[in-house]
């Protein structure tokens, strides 16, 4: 199960917002059902693989000595251990099949950990209070009145708003007082994209003319209550983050990534994922109970949007373990046979957890939810930060495991002059066989003779590229996740499987599998565009 939960899952509500509650529930039914279908569907062509390759060993070793069935057995068992996604794209559609895939998982990968910097510099930034930057008062008359009226009230802002900003953090003094009369338009509220700074916006008329009326202010920590002994009017209050730069944010954990990135011991990063899937347990239990806690139904709830599409490219992501199939399945020696059945459980508990996450905090916040459901949910107090604190170690503690194989494609493109050829194998003699028409590209170990700090140079850039595009996406959290799952997601879960599933097992499909392939592929190719289209749309505007 923590195969498919990473930090995606948090921008399910955002989904939801893009797509309405009836088509968001029929998308994640249809996408989860796929999901566990296509995942079945790779299993199988890793079968096939291994079916056309021992096919080809009986064929070439059919009048060969006794001891064949004991080294088919062996290579068989070894076939099962060492095949990969990209080897079951070899064997269906050659290089060219082969670099599809690994050009997917590098996307993925990567793109995932610009999105893991992305999430910890939002969530630092939940760290720092929100305070008002500006007040206009406005006194009709010079007439007395007594008044006591809360803060939400006179500006106007729905509750579902107000009772996300920090209690007593709102709070002025007046220094000037100004004699014009005039009335009150009620306040609109805007929200930034990043949704870390509320604007309410109004104005002061007189006879048809807009009259902005300015004073001195100086912010103190109080009450949202007011009392004053005049008219008061809030034509403008602006509420800004206390806080450096979000582009400083992100490059804060530049230092302790690197770090990470040099432990090249599996071992060591086996505990640092052990580390990372308590904390995302723990961070996932505290934001279903803060979800929860003073439940409400939000006013502004659609049951059908026309960025649905959208929806489709941000579930792709959030189901982001369909690269670890292979190798999950691959390491249940003598096991494999409950494997379909671990993998449906996993899925089921998965679609689940997205349901109640995605739903119900859609139905609370409504369209006025972050892309981050964390940081709609509080933003002050122990148990805010304790839960960011403990999103933020997940985070940091994944994204080592994450970039561990971008980081060995890069240095492999980058050092290793030659791959395997025909006259070298895997690990053992057994693949001579049939490497002639498979040639099954296990590249050689990085030679000794290159020096450390070429390595480590090549890491630290590697590291700093996710941090770099991470500002460059520090707003879109969401959009670059349905980026990468509308191209990367959709081609690893559902085009590929099928299309490799007729060019191994072609002739002994029946016409209902062949239909079958066919419509999930175009599903997938069809929900890939419209995602893609929306996004770059939405992007582009905002």
């Amino acid at each position: 199960m923590k195969a498919f939960i990473g930090t995606n899952y948090l921008s399910v509500p955002y989904a939801f917002s893009q797509s309405g509650i009836i088509a968001g529930l029929i998308l994640l039914l249809i996408i989860a059902s796929l999901t566990s279908h296509c995942c079945q569907l790779i299993v199988k062509c890793k079968y096939y693989a291994l079916d056309i390759l021992l096919w080809k060993f009986d064929a070439r070793h059919l009048k060969s000595s006794d001891n064949m069935d004991q080294q088919r057995l062996e290579l068989e068992s070894q076939l099962q251990r060492q095949l990969s996604y990209g080897d079951i794209g070899m064997i269906a559609f050659g290089r060219i099949g082969q670099g599809v895939v690994n050009f997917c998982v590098f996307l993925t990968q990567f793109g995932y950990c610009i999105g893991y910097s992305i999430f910890v510099g939002n969530t630092l930034l939940s760290f720092f209070p929100v305070v008002p930057q500006c007040v206009l008062l406005h006194v009709a008359n010079n007439t007395q009145l007594n008044t006591s009226l809360s803060l939400k009230h006179i500006m106007g802002i729905p509750s579902n708003q107000f009772n996300r900003l920090p209690n007593h953090s709102i709070s002025w003094n007046c220094t000037n007082v100004f004699n014009k009369s005039g009335t009150l338009i009620p306040p609109s509220v805007t929200e930034t994209p990043k949704g870390t700074k509320k604007t309410v916006i109004s104005h002061l008329s007189n006879h048809n003319a807009t009259f902005p009326v300015t004073t001195s202010i100086s912010p103190s920590i109080s009450t949202d209550i007011i009392t004053s002994s005049s008219h008061l009017l809030l034509p403008r209050v602006s509420f800004v983050k206390m806080a450096p730069n979000l582009y400083i944010l992100i490059l804060l954990q530049l230092p302790i990534l690197i770090l990470f990135s040099f432990v090249r011991n599996m071992r060591v990063l086996g505990i640092i994922s052990i580390c990372a899937n308590a904390s995302i347990v723990l961070g996932w239990g505290a934001i279903m109970i803060f979800l929860f806690i003073k439940f409400s139904f939000s006013d502004e709830l659609k049951l059908i949007s026309s960025e649905a599409s959208i929806f489709f490219g941000l579930l792709a992501s959030a189901f982001e373990g369909i690269g670890t199939i292979i190798p999950i399945e691959s390491s249940m020696d003598g096991n494999r046979h409950n494997f379909p059945k671990f993998l449906n459980g996993a899925i089921l508990i998965v679609s689940f957890i997205l349901l109640v996450l995605g739903l119900f905090g859609y139905l609370r916040f409504g369209s006025h939810v972050n892309q981050l459901i964390n940081l709609s949910l509080i933003h002050s107090g122990l148990g805010a930060h304790l839960l960011n604190a403990c999103l933020i170690v997940a985070v940091i503690c994944t994204y080592p495991l994450m970039i561990y194989p971008v980081l060995q494609m890069i240095e492999n493109f980058v050092f290793v002059q030659e791959t395997i050829t025909d006259n070298e194998t895997m690990s053992t003699n057994l693949l001579d066989s049939f490497e002639e028409d498979y040639p099954l590209p296990v590249t050689k170990p990085i030679p000794s003779s290159v020096p450390s700090w070429k390595r480590h140079g090549v890491r630290i850039s590697v590291i700093t590229s996710t941090i770099g595009f991470g500002i460059l996406f520090q707003h879109h959290f969401a959009y670059l996740t349905a980026i990468l799952g509308s191209i990367g997601g959709t081609l690893l879960l559902f085009i590929l499987p099928c299309i490799f599933e007729l060019s191994l097992w072609w002739k002994k499909l029946s016409v209902k599998v062949i239909i079958k392939n066919v419509f999930i592929a175009l599903f997938g190719l069809l929900g890939s565009c419209l995602s893609l289209y929306s996004i770059l749309r939405k992007m582009s505007r905002s």
